[in-house]
């Protein structure tokens, strides 16, 4: 558990504008108490994914990291489906999350059933809230080799996105569509 925890805490640096940020000793505890799930691949630490359960019966995911060289292996998508079914049998209704609006990642999310639920103004950039209607059965698409990564330009997406979801939370408060 140590070197898992010391991994986990460079990653999340290495990745901490795309996953944010949680203090190691929040990471220790939340490892200790089984609210993050370790993401390994042969048999070494790979990512993690964060996440909690609460009193209104969703899960909230408040990061998921996944090392940069599997991406695209479906390691993302093994992890989803496990959270996915450890919500359901602790009863949860739905899971949520939210990403920043100009990450690749928000392309992954419909593929793993989740639905964009409009976006929301963050501390530094603005939100896309996703949520996952556990009682909706979605099939998991399984095919991620289409997910661009970082380096890949997608020319004018982030701009046209970041343009509308600006117009849009101006005019509506809350709402966006960036897909």
């Amino acid at each position: 558990m140590p070197a898992d925890l010391a991994y986990l805490y460079d990653l999340q640096n290495k990745l901490h504008d795309s996953v944010g940020y949680t203090p190691k000793g929040g990471l220790q505890e939340r490892i200790e108490t089984g609210r993050i799930i370790v993401i390994e691949e042969n048999g070494w630490p790979a990512g993690f994914i964060n996440y909690t359960h609460r009193k209104d019966r969703r899960t909230h995911i408040s990061q998921l990291a996944v090392d940069p060289g599997i991406w695209r292996t479906q390691a993302g998508t093994d992890v989803m489906t496990r959270i996915l079914h450890d919500a359901r049998n602790a009863g949860m209704r739905r899971v949520t999350l939210r990403t920043a609006l100009d990450l690749p990642a928000n392309e992954f999310w419909p593929m793993v059933g989740f639905q964009e639920m409009g976006c929301e103004q963050g501390r530094r950039r603005i939100l896309v809230c996703w949520e996952h209607d556990l009682h909706v059965p979605t099939p998991i698409r399984l095919n991620v080799y289409d997910i661009p990564t970082c380096d890949e330009s997608i020319p004018n997406h982030s701009s046209t996105i970041a343009a509308t979801a600006a117009s849009q939370i101006a005019t509506t408060g809350l709402r966006c569509s960036h897909g």
